[in-house]
């Protein structure tokens, strides 16, 4: 990720921020720390895979989160700590059974939304009640390293966590004595995800993406998703699918207050990306995916970009996004240019 891309991110962020009302409450700012907001702002990070959006995460929240007057409490989130658990994976792979973009995790479909939305609003009442001063509400700590239950009325968040390594690799959610606790108040929840902002669309829709040679109205970035994968393998009724299982994601986003969209013209950097992230993981641990197990493994994901990327860059044009931070990063992760939807 590149200087440019964290810093135009930073500075719509601390924009963003500036301009969301103050908790009339927090009175104990004042030549202090900057005030927390009424509501905590969620901001929503979307990005192909290897786009650096978990890097930007994380930077964002270190660097806005140092030590002085100035710091903010910030809380990361990944989409894929949603995931479904393995038995619950294993139960929607029967179901589908023959489908093979709903097999395992990863697309639109394999997590559990009703859990993410819950620990957001989780996060919103432990930050109502840390402003509110209500000494009768005690926050939880941890002991020995073992996070201790939380209950209802604390000022205190478990956020669950996904572990990819369990299972030989199929992944599992993490034991509840592994979630992270968050303490309120927050100033920032960032959500960060590859597929966080994308809408479902319309059947004619999907069948006009399908169409080859693509239409000339379909965005230069979702030609490398109908030519060079195997979109054209998957049945409709497959595809379909696909494109209703994001339906249910849509109250997930509309919970966010911006979106820091990291965009990309030619979807084949994300095969060059990841392919990256493999040559790193073999130099430092000696195991890794192959050439061809990462372009096999990236194909699953190219008809969501499909239809996800058709939706969010729809929606961001049109103006029905919210409002949007759009970075175009090129094949070196480069700004390339930013453009803000409101």
């Amino acid at each position: 990720m590149s200087t440019d891309v964290f810093h135009t991110a930073q500075a719509q962020v601390l924009n963003w921020l500036s301009t969301t009302p103050p908790d009339p409450q927090d009175h104990q700012h004042e030549h202090q720390r900057i005030p927390f907001p009424a509501t905590p702002l969620l901001i929503g990070i979307s990005g192909p895979q290897g786009s650096g959006k978990t890097t930007l995460a994380t930077r964002l929240a270190e660097s806005l989160g140092t030590t002085g007057p100035q710091a903010l409490t910030v809380v990361t989130l990944s989409i894929d700590d949603f995931y479904l658990t393995k038995a619950e994976q294993d139960e929607l792979a029967r179901v589908e059974a023959g489908n093979p973009l709903l097999e395992f995790r990863g697309n639109p479909g394999t997590h559990d939304v009703a859990l993410a939305i819950r620990t957001l609003d989780k996060l919103a009442a432990a930050h109502q009640r840390a402003l509110s001063n209500d000494d009768s509400k005690r926050d939880v700590g941890s002991r020995d390293g073992v996070v201790e239950s939380v209950d209802s009325g604390s000022t205190s968040v478990l956020v669950p966590r996904y572990d990819k390594g369990l299972h030989n690799g199929r992944g599992d959610r993490a034991p509840r004595n592994e979630w992270t606790l968050a303490v309120a108040p927050f100033h920032i929840i960032i959500l960060e995800g590859w597929c966080v902002g994308f809408r479902p669309v319309s059947t004619q829709r999907l069948q006009h993406l399908l169409s080859s040679p693509p239409s000339s109205d379909i965005n230069l970035a979702l030609h490398a998703a109908i030519q060079s994968c195997h979109t054209h393998s998957h049945p409709l009724a497959h595809l379909a699918r696909l494109n209703s299982a994001i339906g249910p994601y849509l109250p997930l986003w509309h919970r966010l207050n911006g979106l820091i969209h990291l965009h990309t013209t030619d979807l084949q950097n994300v095969y060059s990306w990841r392919k990256q992230q493999e040559y790193s993981l073999r130099a430092t641990r000696g195991r890794g995916l192959t050439d061809e197990q990462v372009d096999d493994f990236v194909d699953r994901f190219m008809p969501g970009y499909l239809i996800g990327l058709d939706s969010l860059l729809g929606a961001e044009e049109a103006g029905t996004a919210g409002p949007v931070l759009r970075l175009v990063i090129g094949p070196q992760r480069e700004l390339l240019h930013a453009d803000l939807k409101t």
